[in-house]
């Protein structure tokens, strides 16, 4: 089946819909000025942490049957947490292996080594920041990247995307960063402009070696400022209940997070007699702002009951969850996300005529270019 246009799926992590702007983003705003590209606002997915939404994007589906619910999986049975890096956690095929069942080619090119990790079994080319190989780096002629925190790893990987697309025009490219940045610097910066003007840069030479490539820029979630930090599991232990908070944000990634901070919590509650009397308590902790069953939070977040706990607790607009020692916290203004508060991110495109409120929405999109639907 023949193939209609090739795709770049830019992913700037964190980039909240603030940071996009003339000043930051200059040449797709050209685009947008001379009719070429459009800036929508899409919603991610909650909880908006990177896995759920890589996930998301990649599979076109729903945690609740890709199986992604955060960046921790809790084992019940064992009473354990893992960082969810590897791709026995993934239940759905991405859309690289969309397109190898196609006969297609992909690559996927990432700032964390995670994303690989999770999503990349199926990519044709692979490029990782975090640990690449001299290989890979050959292939496309590439020097060694900047330490993934160096705001110069943005540039970066989008330039090996750059050469990649050069050497061999894969006909999908997924391109992703980290979001240190984004996590210790304000919109509208001079340090996130920076950051963001050297990525525009590079998607701008991209476009003008390739025109007709349809490209799309988005973020996995947004970023806000919080000033309040919450850790539950004192309040647990203190109460006498036994009940695990499990911070669905929690990953390697300290710089971007040290407290493993993020706007939802998942408690895992051993005696069934104890959750609604933990839900009571939990709802009257200044910050919180709702508390949902296991079924409430499947139902609104289309979330998996299997690996989600028992409660799922929300954080207001400035509170999040962490791991700190205090029971509670308050701080000068931390960047983080993970909440129903990030969920606004940018959704820039050269596909004309289509309104796409969902990134999830791009799976389908990638897939109509080569005339599946």
């Amino acid at each position: 089946m023949p193939l209609k246009k090739k795709i770049l799926i830019a992913v700037i992590d964190g980039c909240a819909t603030a940071y996009l702007s003339p000043q930051s983003t200059p040449h797709l705003f050209k685009l947008i000025q001379d009719g070429s590209g459009q800036l929508q606002t899409a919603l991610a997915t909650v909880p908006t942490v990177t896995n759920v939404n890589h996930a998301r994007i990649l599979t076109g589906s729903w945690p609740e049957e890709n199986g992604i619910n955060g960046n921790t999986f809790y084992d019940r049975a064992t009473a354990t947490s893992k960082f969810i890096q590897s791709s026995t956690y993934l239940k759905k095929a991405t859309l690289f292996k969309e397109y190898e069942k196609l006969g297609l080619t992909s690559a996927l090119l990432t700032v964390k080594g995670k994303v690989m990790e999770v999503f990349g079994d199926d990519a044709t080319w692979k490029i990782n920041a975090e640990t690449p190989t001299a290989k890979a780096l050959a292939a496309i002629n590439q020097t060694p990247p900047p330490h993934i925190n160096d705001p110069a790893s943005g540039a970066w990987i989008f330039n090996s995307a750059l050469k990649m697309i050069s050497r061999y025009s894969p006909d999908l490219v997924y391109c992703t960063t980290n979001d240190y940045v984004m996590h210790h610097f304000a919109p509208n910066s001079v340090a996130a402009n920076e950051y963001l003007q050297a990525i525009d840069a590079e998607i701008a030479k991209i476009h003008a070696l390739e025109p007709d490539r349809i490209i799309f820029v988005t973020a996995d979630h947004g970023m806000n400022a919080k000033n309040h930090l919450i850790n539950l599991q004192p309040t647990l232990d203190t109460a006498g209940y036994q009940a695990t908070c499990v911070l669905p944000m929690a990953d390697r990634y300290l710089a971007n997070h040290p407290y493993q901070e993020g706007g939802i919590a998942y408690l895992f509650c051993q005696k069934s007699a104890e959750i609604a009397e933990i839900a009571k308590t939990i709802c009257h902790i200044s910050g919180v702002e709702a508390v949902l069953t296991n079924k409430e939070a499947a139902d609104v977040y289309h979330l998996s009951t299997h690996t989600i706990g028992d409660l799922v607790v929300l954080g207001d607009k400035f509170t999040v969850f962490g791991n700190q020692p205090q029971a509670e916290l308050f701080v000068k203004d931390i960047r983080t996300h993970g909440s129903v508060y990030e969920q606004a991110v940018p959704l820039f495109t050269t596909l004309r005529g289509h309104k796409i409120s969902s990134t999830s929405m791009l799976f389908k999109l990638a897939l109509q270019q080569v005339a599946v639907f």
